[in-house]
């Protein structure tokens, strides 16, 4: 069989009397051979042009009948292939998860055999790890939409993802998953508290999400080329977050104190630049321990530092900031100025998502809902409602004046 490159379309090959091609592991016959002419049929033609259509729309649906499905493993390698490049790297992970468990206990077995049960026997493995009911609901509803590209993608019959569709989401109370906290904001005192720990680049990304309620993933991939500068309010429009593959437009405004927190990582910036490098902020780091340092820099030290500092690193530092190093610098932090306040006044621990919550809410409590969901880039109203925290404080109001006023009444019958 002839080995291909990827990307590359098989050949049309001859087979004894028959035109061929070799793809997906497998001998496709596509038509007669004229061996007289050595030539293949016009319809063995026609075919593989059908063929290299397919290919290029699926290359492992390429070929193949609809009577023949696919198997569970052929159905889970495409799709990834198909959101490798097209879903948030957090999503993608989640569907390798919810795919991984699946062939875990059906590796092999073809796509349509599939069944409700299956799903529920994968759900209970969800369950046994200690997943979160929600999160465990959120994994399920992944394979289904696997099932559902491969319905589209002519690998899975219509009938098998209708089957998958009546499995009912867990519900609260009636299971052992365990409930999810749910996020909260971020106190600002918090917040302040741990700034001097972190380092400049670090404090200024917290600065910058904590004022224009930023994901932790918009904030990690500013680039000068995205920022508008024309005109006295700047506009951050990324090119890549979670609305994008809807056509919503994301576009973030930048007032005068975000600018004059960007205003120094725009120096000397190519369009195409990391704002907020992870490069900038360890050498920042590094000056730092150096600064802190107590004892004297021994020769043979900086014999070790000259020595690694021209080897060529395995793992090259990355230009950008992700959503988890993010997350891991601040805890760092965290941990290092607990490790020397006294207990009273360490400091909890707090995550980037908290931050644009902690944002919204605000908004939210101060301007209203409708200015909250346009600044946090949310397309509709009913996503913004989860940081409305309103009737909440409004009951509590309500119980203390009930309180304050049963107190008066009784001092005055005294």
């Amino acid at each position: 069989m002839p080995k291909l490159t990827n990307g590359q379309v098989p050949k049309l090959c001859q087979s004894e009397r028959y035109a061929v091609v070799y793809a997906n592991g497998q001998k496709i016959r596509l038509g007669k051979w004229d061996n007289a002419t050595a030539q293949p049929t016009e319809s063995s033609l026609k075919a593989y042009a059908r063929f290299v259509a397919e290919w290029v729309v699926s290359p492992l649906v390429a070929g193949r009948s609809r009577q023949e499905g696919a198997t569970i493993n052929e159905l889970a390698r495409a799709f990834l292939n198909e959101k490798r490049e097209t879903v948030l790297k957090n999503d993608y992970v989640s569907y390798e998860i919810a795919l991984a468990t699946v062939l875990q206990l059906y590796d092999g077995i073809p796509a349509d055999f599939f069944s409700p049960k299956s799903l529920k026997a994968v759900r209970n493995v969800f369950v046994e790890r200690g997943y979160t009911r929600g999160y465990c609901n959120k994994l399920c509803t992944m394979i289904k939409t696997a099932f559902r590209w491969g319905v589209a993608e002519e690998l899975v019959k219509a009938e098998t993802l209708e089957s998958l569709r009546s499995v009912p989401a867990l519900e609260a109370g009636r299971t052992t998953a365990p409930e999810g906290k749910g996020r909260t904001a971020v106190h600002d005192e918090t917040v302040e508290a741990t700034l001097p720990y972190l380092t400049p680049t670090v404090a200024a990304m917290v600065r910058i999400q904590r004022i224009t309620a930023m994901c932790p993933c918009e904030v990690c991939r500013m680039t000068p080329g995205q920022i508008d500068r024309s005109s006295e309010i700047w506009y951050y429009r990324p090119v890549k977050h979670k609305g994008a593959w809807r056509n919503h437009e994301r576009c973030i405004p930048l007032g005068i104190t975000a600018q004059n927190i960007l205003a120094p990582y725009l120096i000397s910036k190519g369009d195409d630049d990391a704002i907020f490098s992870p490069i900038t902020s360890m050498s920042e780091r590094n000056q730092r321990l150096a600064s802190e340092r107590k004892s004297k820099v021994t020769p043979s030290q900086i014999k070790r530092h000259e020595a690694a500092m021209k080897r060529t690193r395995k793992k090259p530092l990355q230009k950008f900031w992700n959503t988890v190093s993010y997350a891991c610098s601040i805890r760092s932090a965290i941990k290092t100025a607990n490790n020397n306040l006294p207990k009273e006044e360490r400091i909890k621990h707090w995550t980037p998502y908290q931050l644009r919550h902690a944002a919204i809410t605000h908004i939210v409590a101060t301007e209203g809902l409708d200015v909250a969901r346009a600044v946090a880039g949310q397309k509709t109203i009913n996503v913004t409602q989860h940081y409305n925290h309103s009737a909440r404080k409004v009951a509590t109001d309500y119980v203390l004046k009930q309180e304050s006023q049963k107190q008066e009444k009784n001092i005055a019958q005294d």
